[in-house]
This record gives structure tokens, C-alpha cells and sequence, in this order.
């Protein structure tokens, strides 16, 4: 079984992911750490070379982390400037960036959260669209640290991409504590 979580930063679709995925023993892929990853790569050898180093194992996946030889990437993906450079790279070479991510998932069941994760996976057997009002959302970000403007660049161009797939299920997480949120999902699924 294939799920997916799409919307806009600070919805929650991560922290859902992640509990969805625990509650239903998938395993869980962030293609945006994935997008993250890859465009950092790209800029430093050349898109061509991500193909070889996932085919040769240099570059996985495993566990939530983001594995370049042999050392943890997550940390420096989180920041805020390579955020932005995989929102570059996917408004001017989306297809490619998906390709790539799309190569890294080693499992047929699993669930996947991004931006646009319903996007790549359109025959998924469930896709959700988690949203938040804007006032919410700013107050997320705030507090994992992100970048509180909704509306930089990097939300811009993410937001040209960002579309509700007609036949994802709409989940408002606005107000709601993620144990309300993750009930809404399985009420869906189960």
C-alpha cells in the first residue's frame, strides 16, 4: 500500500507521515529531504552523477536519514538555503528531481510526504492533502525554526507546483493536535 501526504510547509503532513507510519508499520520516505538532498548534490557533481551514486550505494535513504557515504546528511539538509536551491531545481527540472527520488525508495508499500509526494505517486492507494490556515502555519515554522515567511521565494516557487490532486482527501490540521489529526487519516483508511 502506497500513501501519500502533499501540502504546503508547516501543515503537519511531515509529523503525520512519520505517526501514520508508525501506527500502520510502513516505512516512511520525506521526499522533501530527498529533493533537499538531491539538488545539494547536483550543485556539487552534476546531476549526472546521483544516479551512480545511488546505484552504487553512496546515496540511500534509511531509517528518515539521508545517507551520503557512509555519513548522516540530514543536519545541513535542514537549512534554510538548501530548501530554497531544491525549490530552484524543481521549478526548472522537476521531472528529473522526481526521477532521482523516485530511484532511492526501495520498498513497494510505503508512505511518502512532500510537497508534491501526491503528485508522484498518483495511482497511491490513499493521497491526503493536509493544509493549516497561514497564522497557524507562520507559527509552526517559528517554532521548529524555519523561515516564517510563507511567502519567500522558496514558497513561491514551491506553491507553483503545489496543487490539491482531485482525488486527495482534504485534512485542515488548523487547531487540531496531531493525535486528532492522525485519528482523521485512519478513520479514512480503516
Amino acid at each position: 500500500m502506497i500513501i501519500t501526504i502533499s501540502g504546503p510547509a508547516a501543515s503537519g503532513k511531515g509529523t503525520l507521515a512519520r505517526m501514520l507510519a508508525k501506527e500502520l508499520a510502513l516505512p516512511h520516505y520525506d521526499f522533501g529531504l530527498m529533493f533537499r538532498a538531491i539538488a545539494l548534490l547536483a550543485k556539487s557533481y552534476g546531476m549526472e552523477q546521483l544516479y551512480g551514486f545511488i546505484n552504487n550505494g553512496e546515496l540511500s535513504f534509511c531509517a528518515e536519514q539521508i545517507i551520503f557515504r557512509g555519513i548522516d546528511f540530514n543536519p545541513i539538509l535542514r537549512l534554510e538555503e538548501i530548501g530554497l536551491m531544491a525549490a530552484r531545481l524543481a521549478s526548472s527540472n522537476y521531472e528529473l528531481l522526481e526521477s532521482v527520488a523516485k530511484s532511492m525508495v526501495k520498498h513497494d508499500g510505503f508512505i511518502g510526504d512532500g510537497r508534491t509526494c501526491s503528485q508522484m505517486y498518483s495511482a497511491a492507494e490513499y493521497k491526503f492533502y493536509i493544509t493549516a490556515g497561514e497564522e497557524e502555519r507562520m507559527q509552526r515554522r517559528k517554532q521548529d525554526g524555519g523561515e516564517t515567511n510563507i511567502f519567500s521565494e522558496r514558497e513561491t516557487l514551491d506553491y507553483d507546483r503545489l496543487r490539491l490532486d482531485p482525488s486527495s482527501l482534504l485534512v485542515d490540521t488548523s487547531g487540531k493536535c496531531p493525535d486528532e489529526s492522525i485519528r482523521e487519516l485512519l478513520s479514512y483508511i480503516r
